[in-house]
């Protein structure tokens, strides 16, 4: 059966559209795309829902719209499928194309983004952490804390002395505060807003990612070089159905989970596992 592959959103986005369309693409040849997300009129780059529009990115690899079959070319549409963003098969196909070398490497650093990387950051390994707040005002109450954050950043000091931190807010007073008090002999680097490309490739290029619950970060991950380490928040997308059909997608990647130390509270009964 046919696919209609949606492309909406920001980079990570568009990378996880492409992606599924390009595995698809493989699979059966029969793949097409729906474009209208690009057509939608903006002001100032924000919906008045407080979400932002972006333009098509993909461009910096080399992908331009004109890429992808539209869907418009398709007289008879009753025998695709639409894969949009609520459909957890396209996740699982954008996935499955992100660990195909031929997918996968279309997604390569240009050697100018890598030079400025490095140009910015230096030579040395170094951990990076997303930090997403500004523009998901829909899902605020399930977001990473400030505190987990502050937690991870505290465990991360230990083994590795530069933290990168990409955010598209500035950091919270409280957050400030803590890293002054906690980790003041680690060189913590801010990156707040910029070029989401470049932040992109500084996510990719770390030995560390923890990833914030969205797609920008989460494609970073799964493009980074082998040997490197990513964490993704346990909590994606609230307490649905679809956020289950999420969790088990995500817990199938993993090998390993991180436990977190507790001893600074009170465990409740509901977190101790009997073995």
């Amino acid at each position: 059966m046919g696919k209609i592959v949606t492309f909406t959103g920001g980079l990570g986005a568009q990378i996880l559209s492409c992606s599924a369309y390009f595995f698809l693409q493989q699979l059966d040849g029969i793949c097409y795309s729906d474009m209208s997300y690009f057509n939608l009129t903006q002001e100032s780059g924000r919906m008045s829902s407080g979400v932002s529009l972006w333009d098509w990115e993909l461009s910096e690899f080399g992908i331009p719209l004109s890429t992808f079959r539209p869907h418009d070319d398709v007289s008879n549409k009753g025998h695709l499928e639409v894969l949009d963003d609520a459909n957890i098969k396209k996740l699982e196909f954008a996935y499955a194309g992100l660990q195909t070398p031929s997918v996968r490497n279309l997604f390569l650093i240009p050697d100018l983004v890598k030079a400025k990387c490095r140009e910015l950051l230096g030579d040395k390994p170094y951990a990076c952490i997303h930090i997403r707040r500004g523009d998901y005002l829909r899902v605020a109450d399930y977001l990473v804390s400030d505190r987990s954050f502050s937690l991870i950043i505290q465990g991360l000091s230990r083994v590795i002395p530069h933290i990168v931190i990409v955010t598209d807010s500035p950091l919270s007073q409280e957050f400030q505060n803590f890293q002054e008090r906690k980790v003041a002999d680690v060189n913590i680097t801010p990156i707040v807003g910029g070029n989401s490309f470049l932040s992109h490739a500084i996510m990719r290029m770390s030995s560390i990612l923890v990833c914030s619950n969205s797609q920008y970060s989460y494609t970073a991950a799964c493009l980074m070089e082998t040997g490197s380490l990513s964490l993704f928040p346990k909590q994606y997308l609230g307490e649905s159905r679809s956020s289950e059909e999420l969790h088990d997608f995500f817990a199938g990647q993993s090998d390993f989970m991180v436990i977190n130390n507790k001893s600074s509270r009170e465990i409740s009964r509901d977190e101790v596992i009997i073995f």
